[in-house]
C-alpha cells in the first residue's frame, strides 16, 4: 500500500505489484496525510484487462493501468478528468494538444522545445489531468506519472488557456474552433464513464471547460514552423 497526490488529492492505493509504486515515486506521499479516495483492484479484474490486451502485457502493468482508469473516474466527483494528449506550460500558459494515435502529438512538442529550448515544460505528455479550480474558476492541468512512452512530464501544474486538435498536412495553419466541433472532437481524448452520475459530471466539466479555454484546430506538418505558428497565434500575439 502507498500514496499519491494527483491533482490535489490524496489517493491510497493498495497494489498487488511493485511496478505501480515504482512508476508513482515521484507523486507519494506519506502514508500518514489523510486520503481522498481509495484505489484496488482485484485480480480478477487484472486477469480480464490482460486478456483484453491479448497477453502481451504483465499483469502488473495491467494493475498501472487499471488503477489509473479508476482514479479518472473516481475524480469526476473532484471536478478532475483525465485527458488523452500532451500539456505544456511556456510563457506563463498553459497549452495541451490532442491528437489521434499516430498523428504527431511528441514530434509538436518536440518542435516546441526545438523553438523555444527551457521555455517550454512538458507537464504531461500523454494523460495529464485537467482540474476546475474553485477558488478562481479557472482549469488546472496537472502532471501524472502516466505520462506516455517518452515518459515527459513533471509533478507540476499550469493553468490551461489553450487546447489545440492537431490534423496533419502538408502546410501549417491554425484556425478558432466553435463549441459544436469541440464537442464532436474532444470526447475521443477523454475516458467516458459508463456510468450515468460520473457522465454527467464529465458533460459539465466540459461546458464549464468551453467557457474558459479558448480551443484551436491546428494542421501542420513536422517542420519548426508548425511550433511557431502556433506560438505566434496562442502566445506571441497575446496582449
Amino acid at each position: 500500500m502507498f500514496q499519491i497526490k494527483l491533482a490535489e488529492r490524496v489517493i491510497r492505493i493498495y497494489n498487488h505489484y511493485p511496478f505501480v509504486e515504482k512508476l508513482c515515486a515521484d507523486y507519494c506521499v506519506g502514508e500518514a496525510e489523510p486520503f481522498q479516495l481509495e484505489i484496488e483492484i482485484s485480480e480478477e479484474a487484472l486477469l480480464k484487462e490482460q486478456r483484453q490486451e491479448g497477453k502481451v502485457f504483465s499483469l502488473a502493468y495491467c494493475e498501472s493501468i487499471c488503477i489509473y482508469r479508476e482514479i479518472a473516474l473516481q475524480l469526476l466527483r473532484y471536478r478532475a478528468m483525465v485527458l488523452h494528449g500532451a500539456v505544456i506550460s511556456c510563457e506563463g500558459r498553459g497549452i495541451a494538444f490532442l491528437a489521434k494515435s499516430g498523428t504527431g502529438k511528441s514530434t509538436h512538442v518536440s518542435l516546441w522545445k526545438r523553438l523555444l529550448g527551457e521555455r517550454v515544460t512538458v507537464i504531461n505528455g500523454d494523460k495529464p489531468l485537467v482540474a476546475y479550480q474553485e477558488e478562481t474558476g479557472d482549469f488546472a492541468a496537472y502532471g501524472t506519472p502516466w505520462c506516455g512512452k517518452e515518459n515527459w512530464g513533471c509533478n507540476s501544474k499550469t493553468v490551461l488557456h489553450v487546447i489545440c486538435f492537431l490534423v496533419r498536412g502538408a502546410s501549417n495553419r491554425i484556425r478558432c474552433m466553435d463549441d459544436s466541433e469541440v464537442i464532436g472532437k474532444i470526447f475521443h481524448q477523454l475516458l467516458v464513464p459508463e456510468e450515468k452520475e460520473l457522465l454527467n459530471l464529465e458533460m459539465d466539466l466540459i461546458e464549464q471547460l468551453l467557457k474558459k479555454v479558448s480551443f484551436y484546430e491546428v494542421t501542420c506538418n513536422m517542420e519548426l514552423e508548425a511550433a511557431k505558428t502556433v506560438y505566434e497565434t496562442v502566445i506571441g500575439r497575446q496582449e
